[in-house]
């Protein structure tokens, strides 16, 4: 009686198996890789945006931040006092809290935010929130109390591909309670009061977030000055100027 003859893979139809499964799986690890870095790239815009839009909310729920007394000086700056029973306590300094600044720097990579302050004028003939304002000489401070910084872990920059330098102040004015928004694509002046204009309160700024792969489409994060709200930061994720 004969024996059946056993079935079974010759070695071609085996290597021929091994390749497609094997061409088949890289094709899926691309793709899995692919979306990895999409979505990390989404999530970096969207935090970024989160971050701007945190700015809005530290001014319109105004908190003093300082665990210590301030000495309050002519020009409106102020520095930390030596122990917390020197300098001037709460409630007895001239100088107040304007609001929030917003600096993008290390060649786009890193956004700086803090506290701005002004010290109160003697007298002031000023009606408009920008002449108001203005008057109270507001300045950076010069020592950390709410700065803090947001690294972007990638590259910001201008629609025309220049790094961005962007910079903004979120300020609460002393007098009518509104908050204004001040933009420019430039850094802060020596003058931070000369930041304070028409034209800056007008302005939109627009942020290019560059990816890591030139497959991913060019979001952008602008801010509208003319919003004086955490809506004032927008999202694009097709901006067409960003990926001209």
């Amino acid at each position: 009686m004969a024996r059946e003859k056993e079935g079974g893979f010759t070695v071609i139809e085996l290597m021929l198996f091994l390749g497609i499964t094997g061409a088949l799986f890289a094709a899926l690890m691309v793709g899995v890789s692919s979306n990895i870095i999409q979505q990390q790239y989404k999530d970096t815009v969207s935090t970024y945006a989160n971050f701007l839009q945190n700015q809005y909310s530290e001014v319109l729920n105004t908190r003093n931040e300082r665990d210590y007394n301030w000495n309050c000086k002519p020009d409106g700056s102020v520095a930390p006092s030596v122990g917390v029973d020197n300098g001037e306590a709460r409630g007895t300094t001239p100088c107040v809290l304007l609001g929030r600044y917003i600096q993008v720097n290390e060649k786009g990579k890193v956004v700086h935010t803090g506290s701005v302050v002004g010290r109160e004028p003697s007298s002031s003939s000023a009606t408009s929130d920008i002449d108001v304002l203005k008057s109270y000489s507001p300045q950076i401070t010069n020592f950390e109390v709410a700065d803090n910084s947001f690294d972007i872990n990638t590259v910001l920059q201008r629609p025309n591909k220049e790094v961005s330098t962007m910079s903004a102040l979120i300020l609460r004015s002393p007098v009518s309670g509104l908050i204004r928004v001040f933009v420019s694509e430039e850094p802060f002046p020596v003058k931070i009061s000369d930041m304070i204009t028409v034209e800056n309160a007008g302005r939109t700024v627009k942020g290019c977030v560059v990816g890591e792969t030139g497959s991913i489409p060019t979001m952008s994060v602008a801010v509208d000055s003319r919003i004086a709200g955490p809506s004032g930061v927008a999202i694009d994720q097709t901006d067409e100027v960003c990926n001209g």
